[in-house]
């Protein structure tokens, strides 16, 4: 069965290539941040709430979790948004749910491009 009708074919195209990728984007979003429940909207403002990163100066950071042992300590010397060491001073982000460390200023970037996964490993950023 071949449609002859421009109409259908333009239709066809708009759902499968806009419409239904712009439904599941609005659903994977209203399941990340819960728009629907109103316990994660704030008073005073109509958007939600978005958690705020840890920050932490990288000396402290390192000094204090050493566990990961030498191999594991120079993964994380580099940023991997920047590609730039990690200095003594530099405020950094360690993420929750995967451990990997960004500088703060990368990290935030990174969320402002509407990236919602860690830059190293892909894991999500929120639950």
């Amino acid at each position: 069965m071949v449609c002859q009708s421009r109409i259908w074919i333009v239709t066809i195209v708009f759902y499968t290539c806009i419409w239904i990728p712009l439904m599941q984007l609005k659903r994977a979003l209203t399941s990340m941040f819960s728009f629907h429940d109103n316990k994660c909207l704030s008073e005073e403002s109509e958007f939600p709430q978005i958690p705020t990163l840890p920050v932490a100066r990288y000396e402290d950071l390192r000094n204090h979790c050493c566990e990961g042992g030498e191999e594991n300590r120079r993964k994380d010397e580099i940023c991997s948004i920047c590609l730039v060491q990690f200095e003594g001073e530099d405020a950094v982000s360690k993420l929750k749910r995967c451990g990997h460390v960004f500088h703060v200023n990368c990290i935030e970037q990174w969320l402002d491009r509407g990236q919602f996964s860690c830059p190293f490993c892909r894991s999500l950023l929120v639950s």
